[in-house]
């Protein structure tokens, strides 16, 4: 903009004032067409041009010409400069070296640009600039050409920086979708490899290697699906990939060993694909169908979290609906075929190794492991109500550990960032240059944390919102400061310790209204406790406010206790006098004077170099800086008369509203408060309700309301028990649609609570707090332990239809589905193993998921094998008691054939 500045008394002395001054050089500078000419040659404009837009010609406007000839310029009465806007604004970079000024700028993606390949040329072209050499592969080079050329660009950049300048990148949010590639590719390579060599070693090489050609082409496959319904790639999709990938293989591994084992019996291998797999055919569909109900429950959650987790059911129903398709269709083809060129095959030295070491560990499984485990089941059946009891036992165990208090619970704990957002407010009206002092003392203290911090981007007189980059609404009492820490493989604490340190540091500072620290991790960023106060009585409002903060300031580790009814700006009112209106003042018009003396008239905008430039006529800077200058202000009447502003107005201080924040027509103050991280909000406000129940007794006009985390929580709990049940109702119709039984579902599904058991101890021996996303992974993993039961049940019952008695049934089920049972529970497992030992930051808030699913089924998996089979006994003893009760007569117990009683059977 072009300034001019004139002093009040300058404005005094020549009797002019700025209303005047702005409409003159309007008047001089603006161009006033003239119409045309009609020449016999043609037409010719007319335009009266105004003076050239540049302060030195501008200082030559004339303002006044005396009677005596002489003129009163511009340039004689005021300072007449070009400059640039004044923002109250200062930017700062630090590191551990050094700090100071700096200057920013944000580089976007634009439409379906790659963020990653942007990112890596910005990169590049800062490491060119500063004549540092590429820190990239060469395969990086090739996949992104961009990025040698901006290295160049760099190199070959002929403007030297100016001395003590230097080039730094920060904030790399590209960052995150690195990561996030990196961690799918990594946890799936090698989750591959470890359900792959989990294959290779209790099945046929041939087995595993069509199962693990069946588990690419069914990713494949979903990726394929994913491109097709627009569903992205992001961090929980990825994360969908990583937990099916070994429910993937569960479907696959029951087919393939089931027609190896129809194959080993002597029968011929096309026709042991054909008949293994219409053996296993519905119960594998249904044990596909229970996994995609399991993850059901997620579209059901409301909320934030809901928001966060939805695409993850259509992940993995794209991903099972391909695994069965090529388990069913396709792999036992490839089994059939491959047996048979087995069968036609010279034995060679190799094969005969392999077939010798593959018959060595059948014999182990086969003639160690099975019959010891058909000797446990038998012994447990004989026992069944012990047995039963004991596992009861243990869940109720479980469920005090976690009752009791020894595992904490933590709603969405803040997972380990890389980049902290710290936003400083100061009291409203506070001067740029205080709040700047402030900035930089935190500063310091960060720069403190020399191993953690890496650098620290400030701005100060703005706020920035993190997902648009918008402004929040600048003022001199803001600032926002960027950290930026090293990666989370080279610190020693995380990041949430870090912030632990910076604010017990600066908890001491004077005069600081808040300071909040926001991490960037991907998950929720809600203050860890919110509370909202509505009413229309301000005193009755504002009284619960400060008890409330009272009673949040007495739990130990609660920090910045807050509430958004700032203090307002301090301001100075005007009030005209009544004397004000005999000398022609009206209320616009002494606004309007005091409005252009301190903010200015802009006299005149022409457009230059791209953008409006505007004339700005105001007083100087010495005339606007005190309130006694203000007060002797002098305005021009109607009549031209300069009269003192103190003469016609009363002037008073005062302090306005900031902010006023109302909810369904009530005023409403919402009070927020952070806790330290060895602290849960969840611990915290039932200790708090008391209070705020009483304070609603107390102040019966007043209305309270949990918002934020603690609201997001209220619907993500209030919807899942419906999805929960709806699920359970689901799997029950497709066991029972299979057994064509009413009781035997109920037996199956009695095993889902037994997960309890591995999702508390999990956590407990991992180290992690139960989250609600470990209540999500109890609930998926209740439909996959269904799926170990729904094996072995359909199993029984055909031995049963075979002429088997109960028990013989049920252990020679048991000898048959061991190892697909066991193989199908520790494949899962190992897929989610690198993920649950994965140190990524990104990872980090979905690890409890993986540890209730991995766990869970650890747990129902083993009491299933040995439980299940009791409950089937007993359920068959409830039916015998009912049949006595109504019948009279004792029904001919056949658990353990027809002549011989349960509780006489002799156990091997």
């Amino acid at each position: 903009e072009i300034r001019v500045d004139v002093a009040d008394e300058t404005l005094v002395k020549y009797k002019l004032g700025l209303p005047r001054i702005s409409d003159a050089i309007h008047e001089w500078m603006v161009d006033i067409p003239g119409g045309s000419v009609r020449t016999g040659v043609g037409n010719i404009n007319v335009r009266t041009m105004g003076v050239e837009e540049r302060s030195g010609a501008i200082r030559q406007i004339v303002i006044r010409a005396n009677p005596d000839g002489s003129t009163l310029r511009l340039g004689d009465i005021a300072t007449v400069r070009e400059y640039y806007v004044d923002e109250q604004l200062i930017t700062r970079f630090s590191t551990k070296d050094h700090s100071g000024p700096s200057a920013s700028m944000t580089v976007f993606r634009v439409g379906d640009q790659d963020a990653v390949k942007i990112a890596e040329m910005v990169r590049a072209y800062t490491r060119g600039r500063l004549q540092k050499p590429l820190d990239r592969s060469t395969l990086n080079l090739l996949l992104n050409p961009g990025t040698k050329t901006a290295y160049e660009m760099g190199v070959n950049n002929i403007n030297p920086l100016p001395p003590k300048t230097d080039l730094a990148t920060h904030t790399d949010l590209a960052r995150f979708i690195e990561g996030r590639l990196d961690l799918l590719l990594r946890n799936a390579m090698w989750g591959a490899v470890l359900v792959f060599g989990t294959l290779l070693l209790f099945l046929n090489w041939r087995v595993a290697l069509w199962v693990g050609v069946g588990l690419v082409t069914a990713i494949c496959g979903t990726l394929m699906i994913m491109s097709w319904t627009g569903i992205s790639l992001n961090l929980l999709t990825m994360f969908g990939l990583i937990v099916v990938m070994g429910l993937l293989v569960d479907d696959a591994i029951v087919v393939a060993e089931n027609i190896q084992a129809r194959h080993d019996r002597a029968e011929p291998s096309l026709e042991a694909a054909i008949k293994g797999t219409e053996e296993v055919f519905w119960p594998v569909v249904a044990t596909v169908m229970t996994s995609i109900v399991a993850f059901l429950p997620l579209t059901f959650v409301k909320g934030s979290i809901g928001d966060l987790l939805g695409a993850l059911p259509m992940v993995v129903a794209c991903a099972l609906a391909m695994s069965l398709v090529e388990s069913l269709l396709i792999l036992p083809s490839h089994m059939g075929h491959s047996l048979v060129n087995r069968d036609k095959q010279t034995p060679t030295r190799i094969g005969t190794m392999l077939r010798n070491a593959e018959a060595w560990r059948d014999r182990i499984i086969f003639e160690k492991i099975v019959p010891a485990y058909a000797r446990l089941l038998k012994a447990s059946l004989h026992y069944r109500y012990i047995s039963v009891s004991v596992a009861i036992a243990l869940v109720i165990m479980s469920v005090s550990m976690f009752a009791g208090g020894r595992l904490i619970f933590n709603f969405l704990p803040p997972s380990d960032a890389e980049t902290v957002v710290i936003d400083v407010r100061m009291p409203i009206g506070t001067a740029l240059e205080e709040t700047r002092v402030i900035v930089e003392e935190i500063e310091r203290i960060a720069r403190l944390q020399k191993d953690e911090v890496v650098s620290i981007s400030t701005l100060i007189g703005d706020s920035r919102n993190l997902n648009t980059n918008l402004s929040n609404g600048g003022g001199t009492h803001l600032a926002q400061m960027f950290m930026e820490l090293y990666p989370v493989e080279e610190r020693t604490i995380e990041s949430s310790q870090v912030i632990d340190k910076i604010r017990i540091a600066t908890n001491e500072l004077a005069g600081v209204d808040s300071i909040s620290f926001t991490e960037i991790s991907g998950g929720m960023n809600d203050p860890d406790i919110s509370i909202a106060v509505k009413g229309d009585d301000t005193e009755d409002v504002n009284e619960v406010v400060a008890r409330i903060e009272q009673g949040l300031a007495e739990f130990e580790g609660v920090f910045g206790i807050v509430n958004n009814n700032y203090e307002g700006q301090r301001e100075v009112q005007i009030s005209l006098k009544p004397g004000a209106a005999a000398l022609g003042f009206t209320v616009s018009d002494v606004a309007l004077q005091v409005r252009g003396a301190l903010f200015g008239f802009d006299a005149h905008v022409f457009s230059a170099q791209r953008e409006d430039i505007d004339v700005r006529v105001r007083l100087d800077e010495s005339s606007r800086r005190n309130l006694y200058a203000i007060e002797n202000m002098r305005l021009i009447s109607p009549m031209g008369n300069r009269v003192p502003l103190s003469e016609i107005a009363e002037l008073k201080e005062a302090t306005s509203y900031s902010t006023i924040n109302r909810v369904d027509r009530k005023r409403a103050v919402t009070v927020v408060a952070d806790t330290i991280t060895s602290i849960s909000p969840e611990s915290i406000m039932p200790q708090l309700q008391p209070l705020l129940d009483q304070l609603e007794i107390e102040y019966p006009g007043v209305e309270l309301e949990l918002v934020g985390r603690q609201r997001q929580m209220a619907k993500a709990f209030g919807s899942l028990p419906i999805g929960f049940l709806t699920a359970l109702i689901l799997i029950y119709v497709i066991l029972a649609w299979l057994f064509s039984s009413y009781t035997q579902p109920i037996a199956v599904m009695l095993a889902i609570p037994f997960s309890l058991i591995g999702v508390i101890w999990g956590h407990w021996i991992m180290g992690y707090e139960v989250t609600f996303l470990s209540m999500i992974g109890f609930v998926a993993v209740s439909g996959i332990v269904v799926n170990d039961s729904l094996i072995l049940v359909q199993f029984y019952n055909v031995k049963r239809d075979e002429g088997m008695n109960l028990a013989d049934g049920l252990i020679e089920a048991g000898r048959a589905r061991l190892r697909p049972i066991f193989l199908t529970t520790i494949t899962t497992v190992l897929g989610l193993t690198p993920l649950m030992l994965e140190q990524s930051f990104q990872a980090k808030f979905l690890i409890p998921m993986a540890i209730s699913i991995a766990f869970g089924l650890i747990s129902a998996t083993g009491l299933i094998l040995l439980v299940l089979p009791c409950f089937m006994v007993i359920v068959d003893d409830i039916k015998a008691a009912a049949y006595y009760l109504w019948n009279g007569v004792s029904r001919p117990t056949e658990a353990f054939g027809k002549n011989s009683s349960a509780l006489d059977l002799e156990v091997d």
